[in-house]
């Protein structure tokens, strides 16, 4: 069975989940949780009638007046912050500090420095669980088909990886929330916000394979022009082995894609990375033995669905809580995603090849 639905049809008691911020992701993400498996059974926000008007929508979850008095609540077992990046380190360090499991919105932290401080912090909580967002893309079908392939060495050594995403006009600065306005608070532009789901899905599938060595990469500011919160991006990371990957997220005029290519020795596979992409099953390509006949065929379910992909973190906690075992992306993990993340705007902003600092 696959890990995707684990997620969705292992049996087990509930998780009851404390919720601090109640913006925009906990409004699309919550409603849509399988109640078999987590229950929110508090919400915490700055703004008090927010966590009010989210609790009326869900039909339940008590409301607390501040993260300190839910994080002191003993019945619940695990909190989801959904709250700026600016605050999640110290976050974080509140929630194990009071004996809370903890799922953490991307990005984990503003940079590669602080993960690694942060990560020091969770170690000194052996028995407490501690998972990131950055995971989300992981929990559909179409990965499921990619590990699958790549566990079957159908594709043979891998030679380019393409993960990229185009359509869909970049926001004006203007529609943005306050915190996303400030790099300060959101900790960059599009970068940040979509890129780290691309490097938690390379390092959770590609595994050993992904080992990052250096980065080229440039920025664009479509409608953001002026400002330091980038519109677009496009970034080459040379791994150790010969692999290069490819990640772009280019806003544009035309069709959108949401797409990944993973080209081998042996074969090539097609996935679509979201359900907005037009090809919802992965294709998986192969060479007959005389080298020149190119078959082609469909793999695995169609992705067709958001809301494993939304709430996916939140049952991968619940499962990682009730097994004993480690959610899908660790803090651990999120030292090699803001490494990379700091080389791609380090290249970006000084126009040159930047070592990953692992």
């Amino acid at each position: 069975m696959s890990k995707f639905n684990q997620n969705l049809e292992s049996p087990c008691t509930p998780l009851r989940l404390g919720v601090i911020g109640t913006g925009q992701i906990s409004q699309i993400v919550l409603p849509q949780l399988p109640a078999a498996r987590v229950v929110v059974a508090g919400l915490a926000d700055v703004q008090v009638t927010a966590a009010h008007a989210l609790a009326e929508k869900l039909g339940h979850g008590q409301v607390y007046e501040s993260p300190a008095a839910l994080l002191a609540c003993p019945e619940i077992e695990a909190v989801y912050l959904a709250t700026p990046p600016v605050t999640h380190r110290d976050l974080v360090k509140e929630a194990l500090a009071a004996g809370k499991h903890v799922l953490c919105e991307k990005p984990w932290t503003l940079n590669a420095a602080e993960a690694r401080a942060l990560l020091e912090t969770v170690q000194q909580f052996p028995a407490l669980k501690v998972g990131c967002c950055s995971s989300r893309f992981c929990f559909s079908p179409a990965t499921a088909t990619a590990r699958e392939v790549l566990r079957q060495g159908t594709l043979g050594k891998l030679i380019r990886v393409r993960l990229h995403a185009t359509g869909g006009l970049p926001a004006s600065i203007d529609h943005l929330p306050e915190w996303k306005r400030n790099a300060a608070t959101a900790g960059g532009g599009l970068t940040v916000d979509w890129c780290v789901y691309e490097l938690e899905w390379l390092r959770s599938v590609l595994g050993d394979a992904f080992a990052p060595l250096d980065v080229m990469a440039n920025f664009g500011f479509w409608r953001r022009e002026g400002t330091s919160l980038e519109s677009s991006y496009y970034a080459v990371i040379r791994c150790a082995g010969g692999l290069e990957i490819v990640v772009s997220r280019q806003p544009e005029i035309g069709p959108r894609r949401h797409a990944i290519e993973l080209r081998g020795k042996t074969g090539g596979l097609d996935l679509p990375f979201a359900p907005d992409h037009p090809q919802r099953v992965a294709r998986l390509f192969t060479l007959e033995a005389d080298g020149k006949t190119l078959n082609s065929a469909e793999r695995g379910e169609p992705t067709t669905d958001w809301g494993g992909i939304l709430y996916g973190p939140l049952t991968d906690l619940a499962d990682a809580i009730r097994n004993d075992t480690a959610p899908s992306a660790t803090a651990e993990g999120q030292i090699t995603v803001h490494a990379v993340l700091d080389a791609i705007y380090t290249s970006a902003r000084e126009h040159r090849v930047v070592p990953v600092a692992l």
